[in-house]
């Protein structure tokens, strides 16, 4: 079980708590990626010092060769990470904001920059950041490959008490990372201080606004069905271009025929992405999901 830890710092000023319409403002669109940390040589330039804990030489390899690929997310998150070694948090929402700003995924980094907020102890603007991120995440393939905002949403679900909606945050953790990715204790424990510390009730709406969204399943889904278990494994298929099109197609009617909230993220991705006929199915599919739910 892989464990992440974060030391954060007390907040000076007061917290002037979560702002909802804020939250759930769609502000960054994610745009397709096809590279990956070990797409090109040169970010082993990064990578390599980054991981012996050169953090110098990390940071000025990426500066330098953001230059090149100025719209590629993981080069400003490795920078931040850099950055955050030495404790530099403020640079580090430089660099994320000026990534922001060109890279064409968004939500490695808005999720980091949630984790800078919470480092700084401002867990209200943590919270705008990974609501941001996982609004993000919900329109890409395989909810992105990573953890991110749902692990930190997940934690505070549980901290407050939100059984449901934190059973299905970690759920979704562990579709996404069978490796069950947790925050240590002494990390869930300094989280949990900046909950008790804030609005809970403003914390409490909009994660239940998440829940409502993203998450809740359509009120005429039978709960006694085993409907649930199945959404995981259908996303999937339906996602996966190297599978055909009829085992696709069938995935897709099942996701509509089911009527679960949750696929409409993913199956949104396929047709903003997808150049054939199953972007046509997908949208469909959302048009009798949202249906359903009226």
């Amino acid at each position: 079980m892989k464990i992440i830890d974060w030391v954060v710092k007390k907040k000076t000023q007061p917290d002037e708590g979560v702002c909802i319409s804020k939250c759930f403002a769609e502000r960054y669109n994610e745009e397709e990626e096809v590279r990956t940390w070990n797409s090109d040589p040169a970010f082993r330039k990064i990578l390599d010092p980054l991981n012996a804990g050169d953090n110098l030489k990390a940071r000025k390899e990426a500066e330098a060769l953001v230059r090149d690929f100025h719209d590629f997310a993981d080069i400003y998150v490795w920078w931040v990470k850099s950055l955050l070694n030495e404790r530099n948090c403020n640079e580090a929402k430089r660099v994320l904001h000026v990534g922001l700003s060109k890279s064409k995924q968004k939500y490695p980094l808005l999720n980091l920059m949630g984790e800078v907020e919470w480092r700084l102890g401002s867990l209200s603007e943590a919270i705008y950041w990974w609501i941001q991120g996982l609004m993000g995440q919900q329109t890409v393939r395989g909810f992105g490959g990573e953890v991110g905002a749902y692990l930190y949403l997940y934690h505070i679900a549980e901290i407050l008490g939100l059984s449901s909606l934190a059973a299905q945050l970690r759920e979704r953790v562990d579709f996404i990372s069978p490796g069950k990715i947790r925050l240590s204790p002494v990390a869930t424990n300094s989280l949990a201080t900046l909950v008790r510390a804030s609005d809970t009730k403003q914390i409490e709406k909009a994660l239940r606004m998440v829940e409502t969204r993203y998450f809740a399943p359509s009120p005429r889904v039978d709960p006694s069905s085993q409907q649930d278990d199945e959404i995981p494994e259908l996303i999937r298929l339906a996602q996966d271009n190297s599978a055909g099109y009829d085992a696709r197609e069938k995935a897709i009617q099942r996701l509509a025929e089911v009527g679960d909230s949750r696929a409409i993220g993913p199956l949104m991705q396929i047709y903003n992405t997808e150049l054939h006929l199953i972007r046509l199915d997908a949208n469909d599919a959302v048009d009798k999901i949202r249906a359903r739910g009226e």
